[in-house]
């Protein structure tokens, strides 16, 4: 008896599933080529098992000696398309934060920065939160959404990234007055912290 599977319409069969599976190699090797280039880092859990070291936890995150050593000479475009250097907020503390909206621990940290800001003297210390790979109008709708006061700078083609370093998101980092890199971190943080505001606050000139 026939089974009714002729040899033709087996090789038939094979060549289709054959092209499916091609074409769906295809599109994932497109959709990995539009992912992210950067990881958002995951978020710490709470608690005293975080820092088991009895070390301040400012002191234990915010790692010293970070690559760049100095603020770099970049001109980054803003909101509105204008171009403003980096160099250009130097003689007071600045921090400078690279983020996407796409980054969960970016956007829970992100109302964190803006309580440090505001308890700061804004003329003297200044935030600039960088985004990451993304256009003006979701960067700017973000913005507007949470009430962020701070200024924000785009970095569409990634290299004020590469410049700093930011291979994870969030990455933050802290510039003195004489433009030095005195500390970063990875990862979400408490910004608004005790801790964290006495380190940022040490570094103000009276």
């Amino acid at each position: 008896m026939s089974s009714g599977f002729s040899t033709p319409r087996l090789l038939g069969a094979a060549l289709v599933i054959l092209g499916a599976g091609g074409a769906g190699f295809l599109a994932y090797r497109a959709h990995r080529a539009d992912a992210p280039i950067l990881t958002a880092a995951p978020v710490a859990p709470t608690g005293p098992a975080v820092h088991p070291d009895p070390t301040p936890v400012p002191e234990a995150a915010l790692a010293k000696k970070t690559i760049p050593t100095s603020l770099p000479d970049i001109s980054l475009a803003d909101m509105h398309g204008k171009s403003t250097r980096l160099a250009s907020f130097g003689g007071r503390p600045l921090m400078v934060n690279f983020w996407a909206t796409w980054c969960a621990p970016c956007l829970e940290e992100m109302p964190s920065i803006e309580r440090l800001r505001r308890s700061l003297d804004a003329r003297r210390f200044a935030v600039l939160a960088v985004n990451v790979g993304e256009g003006p109008r979701v960067a700017g709708d973000f913005a507007k959404k949470m009430g962020l006061g701070f200024n924000f700078l785009l970095d569409r083609d990634l290299k004020a990234s590469k410049a700093w370093g930011a291979r994870v998101l969030p990455a933050t980092f802290i510039v003195d007055p004489d433009g030095k890199v005195r500390y970063s971190h990875f990862g979400a943080l408490d910004w608004s912290s005790a801790e964290v505001r006495k380190l940022v606050a040490g570094l103000v000139v009276e």
